[in-house]
C-alpha cells in the first residue's frame, strides 16, 4: 500500500468514526460538530479528487 492510500484510509476511518460518534451522541449534534464532520469529509473528498485525477485512484 502507497502512501497516499494509506492516508485515503485513514481519512475514510476517520469521517466514519466521526459521524458514528455524532448518530449515538445527542449531545454532540451541535453546528460546531456539523463543521468539523463536514471539514473531515472535505478533505476526504479532496484527496479522493486528487488521487482520481492522478490515476492512482479508479472510479468505475
Amino acid at each position: 500500500m502507497e502512501a497516499s492510500d494509506e492516508k485515503f484510509v485513514k481519512l475514510l476511518v476517520t469521517a466514519l468514526v466521526t459521524g458514528l460518534v455524532l448518530l449515538i451522541f445527542k449531545g454532540l449534534r451541535s453546528p460546531l460538530s456539523y463543521g468539523i464532520f463536514g471539514l473531515i469529509v472535505l478533505a476526504w473528498l479532496w484527496e479522493v479528487v486528487k488521487l482520481a485525477v492522478s490515476g492512482k485512484f479508479k472510479i468505475k
